[in-house]
């Protein structure tokens, strides 16, 4: 870059940071690492984009430090002040931003967060309209492609303007404005909601209720034209019940959140205790909310959802993007084992038939997946039959009392996120946190119960087991921390993931429960086996299955793992006996088919254990893999073999091989193309010579995917 080029970067950043009233201290660090970034990479296009993403940056980064001259910065005035950066394109740019910059995680986390409360409400948004028109009418290309609502409703307002003005009579313009700017305000109020679609709904819909009751209180009748407003009306007059139902929404939790929210909280927060939309006096009603959300926007740096009010036309266009990113990142997060190419013909049409779906409608799908499994489970207490199953009350309350310890710890942890609105901060306890939790809770009574009584049938089907030792078993487990928590966890997992809760998500799970991805990964696969009715939500069964491919690509082999005492203990199991098991294996629970000793007993030592973990020092040469790739191929222990069954610790063996047996396929056919089956071939041998033979010494505190790839570098390059 020329000095000229140069000189007139630095004088249209200038002028960006005059017109955002940027501070000094601010303006020079985004400056810095600007100069910083430019010297180790390309930076394409227009610079001064780069550089509004490098300020955002900044923004984000000194909005914590003790200086009180540092400024806030409008998302919305940085991109038009950019040349009119798109949306769209300035998360991309800050996405590229994080990496080259190395960005802490904590920064990281609030971009995600400020992007993904976005999407969420782009997905709302596109219901919205259709909503609004069905309660109180309106021409609906009139309310969606003018801005009159939003230059009305925008902080220039002037409620001393003449009430006898026609002009000022509240229309279907204002109203349009004024719910969408609640719904947005609330969200700050209640930062629990901002990453939860099904949260983030059910505040939507309060706020149409909300406005609808006031609409109602003040005689506002000519605005009250729906579509479907007589489908709508109970007899008593109000739209709640039928509302929800159409919507598939809680009656219940839409009341709490109007009752013990909008009325109190929202009001108070505008200082609006009365004639909250009083004819005489709606435009300061407005003004005070717009003003009261500006604030909030401009001091917390997140994107105004306004947005969605102004230009039609770019809004088409933001959406439109919206939706294909949410689609790239979906098809790009796929693994070879949650791909559609590896699913069953079954499997595909079931989520051929869902592809349609909205998120919306998808996630209430899942919900009511949770709802029918644990419809026999109404009380977030133990049942009878569990009581039954334990047998001595002491064990279920010793039970009782460490969900409730762990209980507390969820509840913290949940509402942990960062207050946007510190003037929530003490008077609301999330409702959402604990309608999760209660859900989490029976999910995870009806698993426990499958579980024991699953095992139960099993044991007594061994005559020499009596009834006491069987209770003792199974007290045992009861005592057993890390299956616990790993059970409850998975629950929590279901449960938040059917509410679309980006925020909450499996690393998080982990860190709060101080929970093992190894010790996660068996109860993964014994909930699966006893739980049947889950496969009813595809969706789940996906996601779990990325989370197990997560945990034996990157957290099985770490230096912490469990994995490592179960090894030493019994040895790993190979290929060839695997194959063994499956080939053997039926859906039925044989006796053999045990679902939870791999918690409650340790497995015997055998020969393979003690010839894992000798020292070697041996050095691996292509003539020498070539030389024993039969005898790799053919051989396996005798004593292991015998003693296989299908349990956690041999269910973790098949994942794995099959995990790695996708990711070659796919790698091989990309890199070799023609000759991949030939290559594929050696490499899988010669993955399954190092697994089998050096584990401790290549495997332990490394990725699954950095061994793969020196494997297929090895091959290729001694060919």
């Amino acid at each position: 870059m020329s000095e000229f080029e140069h000189e007139s970067i630095e004088n249209l950043y200038s002028k960006l940071c005059l017109d955002l009233n940027m501070d000094i201290e601010t303006k020079e660090d985004a400056w810095r690492s600007y100069e910083h970034i430019r010297k180790h990479y390309v930076l394409e296009g227009d610079q001064l984009h780069w550089l509004a993403v490098s300020l955002y940056v900044s923004c984000r980064r000194n909005r914590f430090l003790t200086s009180i001259d540092n400024n806030p910065i409008s998302i919305s005035r940085l991109l038009k002040s950019a040349n009119h950066l798109e949306l769209i394109v300035f998360f991309d740019k800050l996405h590229k931003w994080e990496d080259m910059a190395n960005l802490p995680d904590s920064i990281r986390f609030k971009i995600d967060q400020v992007e993904h409360a976005f999407n969420i409400s782009s997905i709302i948004f596109e219901k919205y309209t259709k909503i609004f028109i069905e309660i109180f009418g309106g021409n609906q290309y009139k309310l969606i492609h003018s801005d009159y609502q939003y230059r009305r409703t925008s902080n220039q307002i002037n409620p001393k303007l003449n009430q006898k003005n026609k002009a000022n009579k509240l229309n279907h313009h204002d109203l349009y404005s004024l719910i969408w700017t609640i719904y947005a305000l609330a969200k700050t109020i209640y930062p629990s909601t901002i990453n939860d679609l099904i949260a983030s709904f059910h505040l939507l819909i309060s706020s149409f209720i909300f406005i609808y009751d006031y609409s109602k209180l003040n005689k506002l009748d000519y605005l009250i034209k729906g579509s479907c407003l007589n489908e709508l009306c109970s007899s008593d007059g109000t739209i709640i019940d039928k509302l929800c139902e159409k919507y598939s929404c809680s009656s219940e939790m839409c009341r709490t959140i109007i009752e013990e929210h909008l009325k109190s909280d929202l009001i108070k927060c505008i200082n609006k205790s009365e004639n909250f939309l009083n004819e005489n006096n709606y435009l300061e009603t407005i003004r005070d909310i717009n003003r009261q959300y500006d604030e909030i926007v401009l001091t917390n740096c997140i994107i105004d959802e306004r947005i969605f009010l102004e230009n039609q036309n770019q809004l088409n266009d933001l959406l439109s993007n919206l939706n294909e990113n949410r689609y790239s990142k979906s098809y790009q997060n796929r693994t070879p084992i949650t791909a559609s190419q590896h699913l069953t013909s079954n499997d595909y049409q079931t989520n051929n038939s869902n592809q349609f779906l909205t998120p919306i409608s998808q996630a209430n799908q899942l919900i009511n997946v949770l709802f029918e499994i644990i419809k026999d489970q109404q009380s977030t207490k133990p049942s009878n039959n569990l009581q039954f199953i334990i047998g001595q009350q002491t064990f279920l309350d010793d039970l009782v009392e460490r969900l409730n310890e762990w209980e507390n710890i969820f509840n913290k942890s949940y509402d942990s996120i960062e207050e946007i609105n510190n003037f929530n901060k003490q008077l609301n306890p999330s409702r959402s946190c604990q309608s999760r939790f209660d859900l989490s809770l029976k999910l995870f009574y009806n698993s426990l119960e499958n579980i024991l009584t699953i095992e139960k049938k099993r044991l007594e089907s061994i005559q020499s087991n009596s009834q006491q030792q069987i209770q003792q078993s199974f007290q045992k487990l009861i005592l057993n921390n890390q299956f616990l928590k790993s059970l409850l966890g998975l629950c929590i997992l279901l449960v938040l993931y059917s509410h679309n809760d980006k925020y909450h998500d499996f690393n998080w799970l982990l860190n709060i429960y101080s929970l093992h991805g190894y010790s996660f990964l068996k109860i993964i696969q014994i909930f699966l086996k006893t739980s049947k009715q889950i496969s009813k939500g595809r969706q789940f069964i996906k996601y779990l299955s990325s989370i197990e491919e997560i945990i034996i690509s990157s957290m099985a082999f770490s230096n912490d793992s469990s994995l490592w005492n179960d090894i030493e203990l019994k040895g790993i199991l190979k290929y060839n006996q695997i194959q063994l098991i499956h080939l053997k294996k039926n859906d039925s629970l044989s006796p053999n088919n045990h679902l939870t000793p791999i918690f409650i007993q340790s497995p015997n030592k055998n020969n393979v254990s003690r010839k894992l973990f000798q020292s070697s020092t041996t050095t691996i040469t292509p003539n020498q893999f070539n030389n024993n790739l039969s005898l790799i191929r053919s051989q396996s222990d005798g004593i292991v073999e015998k003693t296989v069954k299908l349990c956690p610790y041999s269910m973790f063996y098949r994942r794995l091989y099959d995990l790695v047996s996708s990711r070659l396929d796919i790698l091989c056919l990309r890199l070799f193309s023609s000759q991949s089956n030939q290559i594929e071939k050696l490499i899988w041998n010669f993955f399954i010579y190092l697994f089998e033979n050096y584990l401790e010494l290549l495997f332990r505190s490394r990725d699954l995917d950095q061994i793969l790839l020196s494997s297929i570098y090895f091959i290729s390059n001694s060919k």
